[in-house]
């Protein structure tokens, strides 16, 4: 009974101990390069101070890790000794498998010291350390700082999470606003009676590039272009920071036409994008159509930004409003509702902007040039192919349908820059003459999408987000396949496997295939509680059916000595996604009550 009471209150002291210690931690660690940085450095630290202490001998590099969890127990929240624990075991795994000269190991130990201190300088914020060093009892505090120095990142990573994996979230890139200052609306009216008096043809689609605009006319389209409800559009999606700035000469004053079958206007109907410099990351180039007349009968969709490809986000834009997406990324195309009278010709404003982070100045240049010098091509094909009279014409109104269609399918089913990416891993395989690179390249990718889109949630392209993940999850368990036709399973390592893989298939089946890739978490989809088999008999099934597979596939003992570190990594962060998810508060809810009619749709 003694036992007892001395333990709780022995526990009850250190997180005492540990809700101080943490919160002077995360005053100096808000910042997502800081904390990231934190993450690769002490993991190489530990893994430096843990094979020096191998190179004595591994069962004491064993037990120490042990002891160390052992004590970490009650002091830190469970989900932080989880995630250290996982840690930990990969380190130390690692340790043992790969062993480091002294040499080595002290190299590595020092290296992750000075990344930690590096991470400072380049996040500037303070160190926890430097604000101690003056006091008598810093050793003290510091041996406590040390201590606890891995449950103190991941207290920190969970808190910014989204700010450190979102990027690998694909975001909407479809943004819209309304110019309703008068000075705005004085200029479009000088727009759409210039259109007036212009008269032009009705047969085909009406393009006049700002440039060729009389002065007075292209004065009101400068000002509308440079409109601060525009500006504040961007700056309130990308941030107060970021740098935009207008494109002149892709800008042109743009008349609706009717649609031929066989003329470059066609494409407009069909899902298309515009330009081709989809792998520049962080940077964009948006198109953004402003409305200067009325419009009830055209609709513009945006098939990567809806609920599906088949309910897309939709803009019917009207006099004065705005609609902007990613003139390189963004398929769309436009619907006619014929039913509705023709009051006035549909006219439009075509502004083009770069917009980019200020660091990223050089790359966003380079986007801007390359896509202003590609809509100058482009331009003069279009014009070419609006009455394609010639053979040669109609060749080229051709080419044009058919690549439209060839991107716009990429896009769609695979993603410029999941492609890209795919053949560097690739090509580095095939330059190193290893499976390796590309093995350790795509094996691990949508784990982060998950981790990622599951912090961040807002902002993010439901459709988009699917296809990644589909795509890489898809390769990595191709390669698991390939993997284990190559090194043949045992009886019982394929018990695991087809036990384990159909647990979570069927926990698939049974959520749908929208619910298993967070519909429910970005909006797209109620959260409901599902007690079909496996849900209400298995916990997580659809994670802890993949790892009894995995842990299958583990079981064949020449993969695991030919890559001793693939499994173990899937099933790590298998399990960070899933401490991720119990922490989820919808999660809870559905466990901490039936009368809530919710549960995590992803699990």
């Amino acid at each position: 009974m003694n036992m007892s009471v001395s333990s709780i209150s022995s526990s009850y002291k250190g997180l005492l101990e540990w809700s101080e210690i943490n919160e002077r931690f995360l005053k100096c660690h808000n910042r997502a390069c800081n904390v990231l940085l934190h993450l690769i450095a002490t993991p190489l630290g530990v893994f430096g101070i843990l094979s020096l202490v191998t190179l004595v001998s591994p069962f004491i590099a064993i037990g120490c890790s042990c002891f160390y969890l052992g004590t970490l127990f009650l002091r830190v929240p469970f989900h932080l000794w989880a995630m250290t624990t996982l840690l930990i075991g990969l380190i130390l795994a690692a340790a043992l498998s790969f062993p480091l000269s002294l040499a080595l190991s002290i190299a590595a130990i020092a290296i992750g010291y000075f990344l930690q201190e590096m991470s400072h300088q380049l996040s500037r914020e303070p160190s926890l350390q430097s604000s101690y060093m003056s006091e008598r009892a810093w050793p003290a505090k510091l041996a406590l700082q040390t201590y606890y120095l891995i449950p103190l990142i991941f207290s920190a990573f969970f808190r910014i999470q989204g700010a450190i994996f979102g990027f690998l979230s694909p975001p909407i890139m479809v943004l819209n606003t309304k110019l309703t200052t008068q000075s705005s609306i004085n200029d479009l009216a000088i727009l759409t009676d210039y259109i007036s008096q212009l008269n032009p043809s009705r047969e085909h689609t009406f393009h006049r590039w700002q440039q060729e605009l009389e002065p007075e006319i292209q004065s009101a389209f400068t000002r509308i272009a440079n409109s601060e409800h525009i500006m504040e559009m961007f700056r309130n999606r990308h941030g107060r920071d970021c740098i935009i700035t207008v494109l002149p000469d892709m800008n042109e004053l743009y008349v609706t036409g009717p649609m031929k079958k066989l003329s470059s206007d066609s494409v407009f109907k069909t899902p298309h994008i515009d330009g081709p410099w989809a792998i520049f990351p962080f940077a964009a180039v948006y198109r953004s159509m402003a409305a200067a007349s009325e419009n009830r009968r055209v609709t513009t969709h945006f098939p990567l930004n809806g609920e599906s490809y088949a309910q897309p986000l939709s803009f019917t834009i009207d006099t004065g409003e705005v609609v902007a997406f990613d003139y390189n990324r963004e398929p769309h195309y436009i619907t006619v509702n014929e039913e509705l009278p023709e009051a006035n010709r549909r006219i439009n404003l075509k502004l083009h902007y770069l917009v980019y982070p200020r660091w990223l100045h050089p790359i966003g240049k380079i986007l801007g040039y390359l896509s202003v010098r590609y809509n100058e091509r482009a331009r003069q094909l279009f014009l070419d192919t609006l009455k394609p009279n010639s053979l040669m014409a109609r060749i080229y109104a051709w080419i044009i349908l058919i690549s439209t269609h060839a991107f716009e399918k990429t896009e769609r089913f695979i993603g410029f820059s999941n492609l890209v990416y795919t053949l560097v891993c690739a090509i580095t395989s095939m330059a190193f003459g290893s499976l390796i690179p590309f093995l350790a390249g795509m094996s691990f990718v949508h784990y982060f999408m998950y981790i990622g889109t599951f912090a961040k949630r807002e902002q993010v392209s439901f459709v988009k987000f699917k296809r990644n993940v589909i795509y890489f999850k898809s390769i990595a368990y191709t390669l698991l396949i390939y993997l284990m036709y190559e090194h043949q399973p045992s009886i019982q390592a394929s018990i695991l496997i087809i036990s384990g893989f159909t647990i979570a298939a069927l926990a698939s089946y049974r959520l749908g295939v929208n619910r298993s890739y967070f519909a429910a978490e970005l909006g797209w989809a109620k959260y409901e509680r599902n007690e079909q088999f496996p849900y209400g008999t298995i916990p997580h099934p659809m994670i802890l059916g993949s790892i009894i597979g995995l842990i299958g596939v583990y079981a064949i003992d020449s993969l695991r000595l030919a890559y001793p570190w693939l499994i173990p990594t899937h099933i790590t962060l298998y399990l960070f996604h899933l401490i991720q998810e119990c922490r989820d508060p919808n999660y809870s809810e559905v466990q901490d009550s039936h009368k809530e009619d919710v549960q995590s749709a992803h699990v």
